[in-house]
C-alpha cells in the first residue's frame, strides 16, 4: 500500500511538474516577440509590450485641404519622428518647400491615437 502511494505521488509531481513547465515556457513564448525563452527576462520583455502600448502620434493628410485628395496617414512614436516624415511626404508629393511655417502646420495637425 505504501509503495502505491509513493507511486501515485510521483505520477502526481511529474504531471504538475510539466504542466508548470509547460505554462512557463508558453507564457514565455507569448511574452516575447521573437518566440525565444523570456520567462527568465521578464520584466524587459513587459516593459518592451508596455512601450507598444502608449498612443502613437499619427498625422493624415485627409485633416488638411488639398488639391490631390491625399489620403496617406502616417504614426510614430515620437512627434520628431513623425514631422520630419510629414515634412518630407509634404515636399516630395504635395510640392511645398521645406520651411518653419510648413513645419509648424504640420506640428499642429499631430494627433496621440491609432490611424483610423
Amino acid at each position: 500500500m505504501v509503495v502505491l502511494g509513493f507511486l501515485a505521488y510521483g505520477i502526481f509531481a511529474l504531471f504538475t511538474t510539466t504542466l508548470r513547465t509547460r505554462a512557463k515556457s508558453r507564457l514565455a513564448w507569448l511574452l516575447s516577440k521573437d518566440g525565444d525563452s523570456a520567462y527568465n527576462d521578464l520584466p524587459r520583455v513587459l516593459a518592451r509590450r508596455l512601450e507598444h502600448t502608449v498612443a502613437r502620434k499619427v498625422i493624415d493628410c485627409r485633416d488638411f485641404p488639398s488639391e490631390t485628395d491625399c489620403t496617406v496617414a502616417i504614426a510614430a512614436d515620437t512627434t520628431d519622428e513623425l514631422l520630419d516624415v510629414a515634412v518630407r511626404h509634404a515636399v516630395e508629393k504635395h510640392g511645398h518647400d521645406d520651411t518653419p511655417e510648413l513645419r509648424e502646420m504640420i506640428r499642429g495637425g499631430i494627433k496621440e491615437g491609432a490611424l483610423t
